[in-house]
């Protein structure tokens, strides 16, 4: 049969090609039951015609071999199955402005065709002052971009302040609880000196102060 023609000419390449018929499937966006089919010659589950020509020829341009004797095979495999047929149309996509223009007439509204009449300029008045330019982005958005510009440095400066500020707290607590130490080491001069001094005598051995006996 013809068909069987065409399967085992794809499946020759495919061989040739060192591919899987899945891997086949993944790259050309074919089912892989059609392309085993296909490759078996068996075009009967395929929906239409249109569809098995298109493909014949994705996936005999996907294994590097020319779609058009396959093409002619397949259509006159098809002609003997249905009777003379007219030859495949070529399918040929209108002009995008055709579409676009088509589309865009058939989804606009009235409230559209409105919209898009626009007045008149008026001719300029040498008196009147001259429509505003664009106006330039604010204070606040330029402060905006230049923190963001400047992000990774503010970064880098915040994390080294707060280590100095760290760094210089463990230092002042180090330098109080030496301080403390040595207060608590240091004995008192006064008191250290209160263990070395006499008592004074008892009365009858004091020296009188003078005119006390007067």
């Amino acid at each position: 049969m013809i068909t069987d023609q065409i399967g085992e000419t794809l499946r020759k390449a495919r061989e040739a090609k060192g591919v899987s018929a899945s891997e086949a499937a993944q790259a050309t966006r074919i089912k892989v039951q059609h392309l085993q089919e296909m490759e078996r010659g068996d075009f009967t589950r395929i929906p239409a015609h249109t569809y098995a020509r298109g493909f014949i020829r994705i996936y005999a341009q996907y294994l590097d071999i020319d779609p058009s004797p396959l093409v002619g095979l397949y259509n006159r495999a098809a002609e003997g199955r249905t009777g003379p047929a007219s030859p495949a149309p070529v399918a040929s996509a209108p002009p995008p402005d055709t579409r676009a223009a088509a589309a865009s007439s058939l989804s606009r509204t009235p409230v559209d065709e409105a919209a898009d009449i626009r007045p008149e300029p008026l001719p300029p008045d040498s008196g009147s002052p001259p429509p505003p330019g664009p106006r330039g982005p604010s204070p606040w958005s330029r402060f905006l971009a230049g923190l963001q510009e400047h992000r990774d440095a503010l970064i880098r400066i915040a994390a080294a302040v707060a280590a100095v500020l760290v760094v210089w707290i463990l230092i002042d607590l180090t330098t109080r609880g030496l301080r403390a130490r040595r207060a608590a080491r240091t004995p008192d001069p006064v008191a250290a000196q209160e263990g070395f001094l006499l008592p004074l005598p008892p009365g009858p051995y004091a020296e009188p102060l003078p005119g006390a006996d007067s």
